[in-house]
């Protein structure tokens, strides 16, 4: 079915251009769109899916394409423990200021190498832009049925808060599900206003600068003394070339509770 769209590329290569990710950290995304054709020249066909069918696991309906997509939340991976429902929206698209970070964003690499995580975040990401009521909707609906091993919940694995309405949203929500404790990290602290939400005891805001303005990875050798001067604690995760035997979640709770951490790049 997504191929179909595909021949439609010099109609929607102007949209393409004005969906491109914000490179101006002062701009706010509140009155970008990001159309039907728009994401569908962003979906890759995935053999075997017909993501028109309803599933188990793709449920929730994207009225405007005709397509269905999963639970808002995915749990654990190989660094965060099964404790973590985890939401993702694509990578760089949502992010008011990722110039210093781009080049060594995470995310990509997934959404690059599995067509079904590119597609997943790019239809997330079209309901939070166009459908913010009835993603809302979708994020109450699958926290209620959480399972009860869950204890945390981080927005945003990939992606970022772009606009104030959706920032909003997830403030009623966090207000709503206190047994449930929420952290982020983010770039668009100085953009956007996060004052009400942080006032809010179930959540954490990990910035992603460290006290002196600098981006808060790097190499071990160059993360650590400098976090070290700063009295700012490190992620464990990939520390000493170590990556299989430290959780998020599990045996480290830094980001949970500390809104300035250093991570070594892995």
């Amino acid at each position: 079915m997504l191929h179909i769209l595909k021949v439609y590329t010099i109609l929607y290569i102007g949209v393409l251009k004005r969906c491109k990710p914000i490179d101006k950290g002062k701009e706010k995304m509140k009155n970008v769109k990001l159309s039907v054709i728009g994401c569908f020249a962003r979906l890759r066909e995935v053999k075997n899916i017909d993501y028109s069918v309803k599933t188990d696991s793709r449920y929730h309906h994207v009225d405007d394409l005709n397509l269905y997509v999963g639970n808002v939340f995915s749990f654990g991976n190989s660094k965060l423990g099964n404790n973590i429902a985890i939401t993702k929206l694509k990578e760089i698209f949502t992010c008011l200021d990722c110039k210093d970070c781009m080049k060594d964003c995470y995310a990509v690499k997934a959404s690059t190498q599995y067509p079904t995580v590119n597609n997943y975040r790019w239809l997330h990401t079209y309901m939070a832009i166009n459908h913010l009521d009835v993603y809302e909707s979708w994020i109450r609906e699958d926290l209620n049925h959480l399972p009860k091993k869950i204890r945390f919940v981080r927005i945003h694995e990939s992606g970022d808060f772009f606009n104030q309405s959706y920032l909003d949203m997830w403030t009623r929500i966090i207000k709503d599900y206190p047994k449930y404790k929420f952290y982020f990290y983010t770039k668009s602290e100085n953009i956007l206003d996060f004052s009400e939400m942080l006032t809010l005891s179930n959540v954490n805001r990990v910035k992603s600068h460290l006290p002196n303005g600098h981006i808060n990875f790097d190499d071990e050798n160059i993360i650590v003394p400098k976090c070290e001067t700063m009295g700012v604690p490190v992620c464990p995760y990939g520390r000493n070339g170590q990556t299989e035997m430290v959780h998020c979640g599990t045996q480290c709770t830094l980001c949970m509770n500390s809104d300035c951490v250093g991570f070594v790049k892995h």
